[in-house]
């Protein structure tokens, strides 16, 4: 059976950077065996693939200047997306393959609108759209996300949600997600309940980096973007008031961001005498990040939005404690998890200190963070969508032959 995927959001900054949604869609890919699958991605987007061991036949979008044009979050990335489009369009109507499934990898307007127009020629392919998140309105977000580009995601955003509810595509999400699609009148039998997952038995099988008898470990870690979404300003103040009671403790920052915030982050550390408290390790690679994870004795993440949050669900699996904002996407990791009211700094750092200071309520959760992982490995979450898109596509073609051959994936 043929499969397209549209895989346009690729951001070529940072090589090594994949988001969790990009994750999902990449781990869907690599298992999704019964599909002969073509790939509309950037030549980043190949790249990312090919690094992922994916055998997909891809299909490139090039656009010139992509670096200069990601330096400029607002306008800079609207031209490159709509550039993106342009090409994809004309990509799309030179196809002539019949397709039975076509993925749009987000639920942004770049991939969506070109998954329509592939289901327009492919009028017997069944349409998925996966969606990780659904941003807030602009205002909600101006305390921690630039006006501009927030604005202009919520444009993008209500213009996809749109098409997707005209054309009446089926949406995979998570089930907080599927409440607010529920609530905004998409019909029910369209939307399609997923979870995210992480390599459960790779990070069980890592060591720790350090340990805490040898003096090299750290108190507590944040995993993730470096961008004030992620409340990597607020995990500065939060570790100042942790400092205050245990003056030792030492917090590792991992994670990719723009020079601005990382530059900014650095001046705030070092006016605020935290430099040997707070180590900022910059990317971390596959190999390292897990070992480092298990040096430390707890996870802080003050994200202010996650779809999912697959650094807090990587960290579980390492049977780290959390803490965290009380944001809808934690639903999923109750025990292994305190969650605050979202920006309050002062209850944060109190259930920070709590944390470090009792080791039995750590013991306590960690235990419960081991558990918990196991229900999310890459293989069950992938075969449960599978066999989402087994039904849309036999339902749709009444084929035996379909019908076998997800038969023979079993």
């Amino acid at each position: 059976m043929r499969a397209l995927g549209v895989y346009l959001g690729v951001f070529p900054i940072y090589a090594g950077f994949v988001s969790g949604g990009e994750r999902h869609f990449i781990e869907f890919l690599k298992r999704a065996k019964i599909f002969e699958f073509d790939v509309i991605t950037t030549r980043i987007g190949t790249e990312v693939l090919k690094a992922n061991s994916v055998k997909a036949k891809t299909y490139i979008i090039s656009v010139p200047f992509e670096k200069v044009l990601c330096k400029s979050i607002g306008i800079g990335l609207s031209i490159l997306y709509f550039l993106r489009i342009i090409k994809a369009i004309l990509l799309v109507c030179s196809l002539s393959r019949e397709y039975n499934i076509i993925c749009s990898s987000t639920h942004f307007i770049y991939d969506v609108l070109i998954a329509n127009l592939a289901s327009m020629k492919s009028k017997a392919a069944k349409t998925i759209v996966y969606l990780h998140h659904l941003g807030p309105p602009p205002l909600m977000r101006a305390r921690y996300h630039p006006i501009i580009p927030s604005f202009l995601l919520w444009t993008s955003q209500s213009l996809s949600l749109s098409l997707i509810k005209r054309n009446g595509h089926s949406i995979v999400t998570y089930p907080f997600v599927k409440k607010i699609l529920l609530e905004m009148r998409f019909h029910d039998e369209r939307i399609k309940v997923m979870y995210s997952g992480v390599e459960v038995q790779t990070i069980q099988s890592k060591k720790a980096m350090y340990t805490e008898e040898s003096g090299n470990g750290y108190d507590a870690c944040f995993l993730g973007r470096l961008a004030p979404l992620k409340g990597i300003f607020d995990l500065i103040d939060i570790w100042i008031h942790v400092c205050q009671r245990i003056p030792n403790a030492r917090l590792v920052i991992m994670g990719w961001g723009q020079e601005k915030f990382v530059s900014r982050l650095k001046e705030i550390i070092k006016s605020t005498s935290l430099t040997n408290k707070i180590i900022l390790l910059g990317p971390v690679n596959e190999e390292e990040k897990y070992p480092l994870l298990k040096s430390c004795k707890i996870f802080v993440h003050p994200s202010y939005e996650e779809g999912w949050g697959t650094t807090v669900c990587e960290a579980i699996v390492c049977g780290l404690p959390v803490v965290g904002y009380n944001i809808p996407a934690y639903e999923f990791f109750d025990g292994a998890i305190i969650k605050v009211p979202m920006g309050n700094i002062e209850s944060f750092s109190k259930k920070t200190i709590e944390l470090l200071m009792n080791d039995d309520l750590r013991a306590e959760m960690s235990k419960k963070a081991i558990n918990i992982a196991q229900r999310f490995s890459w293989n069950n979450v992938i075969k449960r969508e599978l066999n989402i898109m087994k039904v849309l596509v036999k339902n749709g073609t009444g084929d035996k032959t379909v019908e076998n051959c997800f038969a023979e994936e079993k």
